[in-house]
């Protein structure tokens, strides 16, 4: 039995809103992570899928809006982190993506 390899993915979904009412784009935000984390672990726990390998989700906050916030988290992940991101899953609001396309 050979240990697994960990591959990281940076989720860059939003975080629930402190006023909805003024950003309803992210509404939906919260619940997006434990979907992707379903995924996840759907794959990890299937020996015919990436069977090498075990994946792991970093949380950060994607944000939703034009500002860097997006962008803020992926640098730190990328440059600060000791782990090497394997991929990236979001942003989910076509402002932040935008800000991290760039």
């Amino acid at each position: 039995l050979t240990a697994k390899h960990t591959l990281y993915f940076l989720s860059m979904l939003p975080y629930p809103d402190p006023e909805p009412s003024l950003n309803p784009s992210i509404a939906d935000g919260p619940d997006l992570f434990p979907a992707v984390q379903l995924a996840v672990d759907h794959v990890n726990n299937r020996s015919d899928v990436l069977r090498d390998y075990h994946i792991e989700l970093i949380e950060t906050d994607g944000g939703c809006d034009i500002s860097s916030k997006a962008l803020i988290s992926l640098v730190s992940q990328l440059f600060h982190s000791d782990k090497q991101i394997a991929g990236i899953i979001g942003p989910s609001c076509s402002e932040s993506a935008e800000a991290v396309g760039a």
